[in-house]
Protein backbone atom coordinates (compact mmCIF):
# COMPACT_ATOMS: atom_id res chain seq x y z
CA UNK A 1 0.00 0.00 0.00
CA UNK A 2 1.80 3.37 -0.90
CA UNK A 3 0.86 7.29 0.21
CA UNK A 4 -0.43 10.11 -1.53
CA UNK A 5 0.97 13.56 -1.41
CA UNK A 6 -0.36 15.85 1.18
CA UNK A 7 -2.63 17.89 -0.73
CA UNK A 8 -4.24 14.72 -2.68
CA UNK A 9 -6.17 11.47 -1.19
CA UNK A 10 -6.41 7.93 -1.97
CA UNK A 11 -9.27 7.49 -5.24
CA UNK A 12 -12.07 5.43 -3.86
CA UNK A 13 -10.58 2.52 -6.21
CA UNK A 14 -7.07 2.59 -4.01
CA UNK A 15 -4.93 2.53 -6.66
CA UNK A 16 -4.16 5.89 -7.21
CA UNK A 17 -4.30 9.61 -6.06
CA UNK A 18 -6.66 12.07 -6.40
CA UNK A 19 -7.31 15.81 -5.61
CA UNK A 20 -9.99 15.99 -2.73
CA UNK A 21 -13.89 17.49 -3.66
CA UNK A 22 -14.43 20.45 -1.08
CA UNK A 23 -17.30 19.01 0.51
CA UNK A 24 -17.75 22.21 2.79
CA UNK A 25 -18.90 23.80 -0.38
CA UNK A 26 -21.18 21.30 -1.47
CA UNK A 27 -19.30 19.45 -3.77
CA UNK A 28 -18.68 15.42 -2.99
CA UNK A 29 -16.79 13.21 -5.17
CA UNK A 30 -18.84 11.18 -7.73
CA UNK A 31 -18.01 8.29 -10.34
CA UNK A 32 -19.51 7.16 -13.81
CA UNK A 33 -17.91 4.32 -15.85
CA UNK A 34 -14.62 4.89 -13.56
CA UNK A 35 -13.89 8.52 -13.98
CA UNK A 36 -14.06 10.30 -10.94
CA UNK A 37 -14.97 13.71 -10.80
CA UNK A 38 -16.08 16.02 -7.50
CA UNK A 39 -19.70 17.61 -8.46
CA UNK A 40 -22.43 20.07 -6.83
CA UNK A 41 -24.56 18.26 -4.75
CA UNK A 42 -27.33 20.62 -5.67
CA UNK A 43 -26.66 20.04 -8.98
CA UNK A 44 -24.14 17.91 -10.53
CA UNK A 45 -24.24 19.19 -13.78
CA UNK A 46 -21.71 21.58 -12.34
CA UNK A 47 -18.86 19.32 -11.68
CA UNK A 48 -14.43 19.11 -12.12
CA UNK A 49 -13.14 15.58 -13.24
CA UNK A 50 -10.60 14.51 -11.04
CA UNK A 51 -7.10 13.54 -12.75
CA UNK A 52 -5.57 10.26 -10.95
CA UNK A 53 -1.83 10.54 -9.76
CA UNK A 54 0.18 7.64 -9.08
CA UNK A 55 0.94 6.37 -5.51
CA UNK A 56 4.49 6.27 -4.40
CA UNK A 57 5.87 3.99 -1.41
CA UNK A 58 8.85 3.16 0.17
CA UNK A 59 9.39 0.14 -1.83
CA UNK A 60 9.43 2.16 -4.71
CA UNK A 61 12.32 4.34 -3.73
CA UNK A 62 9.45 7.10 -2.68
CA UNK A 63 9.72 8.62 0.68
CA UNK A 64 8.30 7.48 4.01
CA UNK A 65 4.96 8.59 5.18
CA UNK A 66 2.97 11.61 3.63
CA UNK A 67 5.27 14.73 1.94
CA UNK A 68 4.03 17.47 0.14
CA UNK A 69 4.32 16.82 -3.45
CA UNK A 70 7.36 19.24 -4.47
CA UNK A 71 9.77 16.77 -2.29
CA UNK A 72 8.90 14.16 -4.78
CA UNK A 73 10.59 12.91 -7.70
CA UNK A 74 8.06 13.46 -10.33
CA UNK A 75 6.20 16.70 -8.41
CA UNK A 76 5.83 17.99 -12.02
CA UNK A 77 3.13 15.45 -12.30
CA UNK A 78 1.43 16.25 -9.20
CA UNK A 79 2.14 19.89 -9.83
CA UNK A 80 0.08 19.64 -13.53
CA UNK A 81 -2.92 18.09 -11.86
CA UNK A 82 -3.27 20.10 -8.89
CA UNK A 83 -3.08 23.47 -10.75
CA UNK A 84 -5.74 21.99 -13.29
CA UNK A 85 -7.77 21.25 -10.46
CA UNK A 86 -7.77 24.67 -9.07
CA UNK A 87 -8.28 26.36 -11.79
CA UNK A 88 -11.09 24.12 -12.79
CA UNK A 89 -12.41 24.08 -9.36
CA UNK A 90 -12.20 28.41 -9.46
CA UNK A 91 -15.05 27.91 -12.65
CA UNK A 92 -17.25 25.65 -10.98
CA UNK A 93 -17.57 27.40 -7.69
CA UNK A 94 -18.22 30.43 -9.72
CA UNK A 95 -21.08 29.00 -11.63
CA UNK A 96 -22.58 27.61 -7.97
CA UNK A 97 -21.98 31.12 -6.68
CA UNK A 98 -24.00 32.12 -9.80
CA UNK A 99 -26.38 29.67 -9.02
CA UNK A 100 -26.64 30.84 -5.51
CA UNK A 101 -26.96 34.70 -6.31
CA UNK A 102 -29.28 33.35 -9.20
CA UNK A 103 -31.34 31.45 -6.53
CA UNK A 104 -31.09 34.49 -3.94
CA UNK A 105 -32.37 36.88 -6.02
CA UNK A 106 -35.34 35.08 -7.73
CA UNK A 107 -36.16 34.82 -4.20
CA UNK A 108 -35.52 38.25 -3.85
CA UNK A 109 -37.65 39.11 -6.91
CA UNK A 110 -40.83 37.27 -5.54
CA UNK A 111 -40.88 39.25 -2.21
CA UNK A 112 -40.67 42.04 -3.67
CA UNK A 113 -43.18 41.35 -6.03
CA UNK A 114 -45.99 40.91 -3.25
CA UNK A 115 -45.41 44.00 -2.14
CA UNK A 116 -44.89 45.99 -5.17
CA UNK A 117 -47.40 48.03 -4.83
CA UNK A 118 -46.03 49.50 -1.50
CA UNK A 119 -42.79 49.55 -2.72
CA UNK A 120 -42.06 49.68 -6.49
CA UNK A 121 -38.62 50.77 -6.37
CA UNK A 122 -37.56 47.36 -4.58
CA UNK A 123 -39.22 45.73 -6.78
CA UNK A 124 -37.40 47.31 -9.79
CA UNK A 125 -33.90 46.65 -7.88
CA UNK A 126 -34.96 43.17 -7.52
CA UNK A 127 -36.29 42.48 -11.09
CA UNK A 128 -32.85 44.16 -12.37
CA UNK A 129 -30.47 41.79 -10.38
CA UNK A 130 -32.31 38.91 -11.38
CA UNK A 131 -32.59 38.94 -14.93
CA UNK A 132 -29.01 40.65 -15.22
CA UNK A 133 -27.97 37.41 -13.49
CA UNK A 134 -29.74 35.23 -15.77
CA UNK A 135 -29.83 37.21 -18.86
CA UNK A 136 -26.34 38.95 -19.00
CA UNK A 137 -25.53 42.65 -19.25
CA UNK A 138 -26.79 42.33 -22.81
CA UNK A 139 -29.97 42.86 -20.84
CA UNK A 140 -29.67 45.16 -18.57
CA UNK A 141 -28.32 47.43 -21.95
CA UNK A 142 -31.65 46.69 -23.51
CA UNK A 143 -33.57 47.32 -20.67
CA UNK A 144 -31.37 50.58 -19.68
CA UNK A 145 -32.59 51.33 -23.60
CA UNK A 146 -35.79 50.71 -23.52
CA UNK A 147 -36.83 52.10 -19.51
CA UNK A 148 -34.91 55.74 -21.45
CA UNK A 149 -37.02 55.56 -24.47
CA UNK A 150 -40.65 54.82 -22.15
CA UNK A 151 -40.30 56.18 -19.38
CA UNK A 152 -37.30 58.89 -19.52
CA UNK A 153 -37.34 60.75 -23.02
CA UNK A 154 -41.10 61.68 -22.47
CA UNK A 155 -39.37 63.70 -19.54
CA UNK A 156 -36.62 64.80 -21.44
CA UNK A 157 -38.98 66.21 -24.35
CA UNK A 158 -41.24 67.84 -21.45
CA UNK A 159 -37.78 69.49 -20.64
CA UNK A 160 -36.75 69.80 -24.23
CA UNK A 161 -40.07 71.36 -24.90
CA UNK A 162 -39.86 73.86 -22.00
CA UNK A 163 -36.86 75.57 -22.92
CA UNK A 164 -37.92 75.73 -26.19
CA UNK A 165 -40.92 77.75 -24.40
CA UNK A 166 -38.79 79.67 -22.55
CA UNK A 167 -36.17 80.29 -25.80
CA UNK A 168 -39.32 81.89 -27.20
CA UNK A 169 -40.73 83.36 -24.83
CA UNK A 170 -37.22 85.03 -24.71
CA UNK A 171 -37.53 85.76 -28.20
CA UNK A 172 -40.67 87.55 -28.07
CA UNK A 173 -39.69 89.75 -25.20
CA UNK A 174 -36.74 90.79 -26.73
CA UNK A 175 -39.04 91.91 -29.97
CA UNK A 176 -40.83 93.85 -27.74
CA UNK A 177 -38.18 95.35 -25.91
CA UNK A 178 -36.82 96.15 -29.17
CA UNK A 179 -40.34 97.31 -30.35
CA UNK A 180 -40.53 99.43 -27.21
CA UNK A 181 -36.87 100.88 -27.30
CA UNK A 182 -37.71 101.29 -31.24
CA UNK A 183 -41.08 103.84 -30.02
CA UNK A 184 -39.35 105.77 -27.31
CA UNK A 185 -36.59 106.62 -29.73
CA UNK A 186 -39.37 107.76 -32.39
CA UNK A 187 -40.74 109.58 -29.07
CA UNK A 188 -38.00 111.34 -28.55
CA UNK A 189 -37.29 112.20 -31.67
CA UNK A 190 -40.93 113.34 -32.04
CA UNK A 191 -40.42 115.75 -28.77
CA UNK A 192 -37.45 117.10 -30.47
CA UNK A 193 -38.99 117.91 -33.26
CA UNK A 194 -42.03 119.52 -31.19
CA UNK A 195 -39.69 121.17 -29.28
CA UNK A 196 -38.43 122.61 -31.84
CA UNK A 197 -41.65 123.59 -33.58
CA UNK A 198 -42.45 124.81 -29.97
CA UNK A 199 -39.92 127.32 -30.13
CA UNK A 200 -40.34 128.09 -33.26
CA UNK A 201 -44.01 129.06 -33.13
CA UNK A 202 -43.03 131.18 -29.74
CA UNK A 203 -40.73 133.06 -31.45
CA UNK A 204 -43.41 133.67 -34.05
CA UNK A 205 -45.54 134.58 -31.15
CA UNK A 206 -43.23 136.68 -29.89
CA UNK A 207 -42.66 138.96 -32.87
CA UNK A 208 -46.55 138.95 -33.87
CA UNK A 209 -46.98 140.58 -30.71
CA UNK A 210 -44.08 143.06 -30.78
CA UNK A 211 -45.13 144.07 -34.03
CA UNK A 212 -48.80 144.63 -32.42
CA UNK A 213 -47.27 146.67 -29.78
CA UNK A 214 -45.49 148.51 -32.38
CA UNK A 215 -48.53 149.45 -34.41
CA UNK A 216 -51.01 150.06 -31.18
CA UNK A 217 -47.79 152.79 -29.97
CA UNK A 218 -47.89 153.93 -33.61
CA UNK A 219 -51.67 154.52 -33.82
CA UNK A 220 -51.70 155.93 -30.01
CA UNK A 221 -49.02 158.03 -31.47
CA UNK A 222 -50.85 159.07 -34.48
CA UNK A 223 -54.34 159.09 -32.65
CA UNK A 224 -52.74 162.23 -30.10
CA UNK A 225 -51.38 163.77 -33.34
CA UNK A 226 -54.58 163.79 -34.86
CA UNK A 227 -56.44 165.28 -31.60
CA UNK A 228 -53.63 168.03 -31.33
CA UNK A 229 -54.75 168.57 -34.96
CA UNK A 230 -59.01 168.51 -34.04
CA UNK A 231 -58.21 170.60 -30.92
CA UNK A 232 -56.77 173.34 -32.81
CA UNK A 233 -59.16 173.28 -35.60
CA UNK A 234 -61.70 173.31 -32.58
CA UNK A 235 -59.83 176.60 -30.91
CA UNK A 236 -59.61 178.83 -34.76
CA UNK A 237 -63.54 177.73 -35.37
CA UNK A 238 -64.04 178.79 -31.90
CA UNK A 239 -62.55 182.05 -32.25
CA UNK A 240 -63.93 182.48 -35.93
CA UNK A 241 -67.34 182.14 -34.31
CA UNK A 242 -66.65 184.58 -31.58
CA UNK A 243 -65.37 187.15 -34.10
CA UNK A 244 -68.71 186.80 -36.31
CA UNK A 245 -70.70 187.34 -33.42
CA UNK A 246 -68.96 190.31 -31.93
CA UNK A 247 -69.31 191.74 -35.28
CA UNK A 248 -72.98 191.15 -36.10
CA UNK A 249 -73.17 192.27 -32.16
CA UNK A 250 -71.36 195.62 -32.72
CA UNK A 251 -72.95 195.96 -36.11
CA UNK A 252 -76.55 195.34 -34.86
CA UNK A 253 -75.55 198.06 -31.93
CA UNK A 254 -74.95 200.69 -34.52
CA UNK A 255 -77.53 200.51 -36.43
CA UNK A 256 -79.87 200.40 -33.26
CA UNK A 257 -78.30 203.91 -31.97
CA UNK A 258 -78.31 205.21 -35.90
CA UNK A 259 -81.79 205.06 -35.85
CA UNK A 260 -82.93 206.15 -32.51
CA UNK A 261 -84.22 210.28 -33.11
CA UNK A 262 -83.50 212.74 -30.85
CA UNK A 263 -85.43 214.32 -27.99
CA UNK A 264 -85.63 218.12 -28.42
Amino acid sequence: MGNCPSEFVVSPSGFGCVMPCPTQTGFEITATNGIYACAYATDPTIKVALDVAPIYSAQSGGPEGIVPYATLSNASVYAGIFTKFNADMAIAQGKVDKEQQVATAFANLQAAENVRDQNPDAYETARIAYYTLTQGETWLATEQQRVANTEAQPVVDSYQQQYSNLVNRTNEQQQTIDAVNGIKDNLISVQDDMQFSIATFQKQIDEITNKIQLDKKQKVVETQSMTAWYDLILNVLIILVACVSIFYVARRVIQTTSITPRTV
